[in-house]
């Protein structure tokens, strides 16, 4: 695991129960947004 994944790892384990939900949420949209770039940009690469 790299730093910053520590450290919101750390800030994740201190929130209560009702906020998780929401750091959840916010996370996986982060997670979508990144994994969807990174799919467009390896299907923008294959050549036509």
């Amino acid at each position: 695991m790299d730093s910053k994944t520590k450290a919101i790892l750390k800030v994740f384990a201190q929130l209560n129960d009702d906020n998780k939900q929401d750091v959840l949420k916010y996370a996986r949209l982060l997670l979508s947004k990144q994994l969807g770039w990174m799919e467009h940009k390896k299907v923008s690469r294959k050549p036509a």
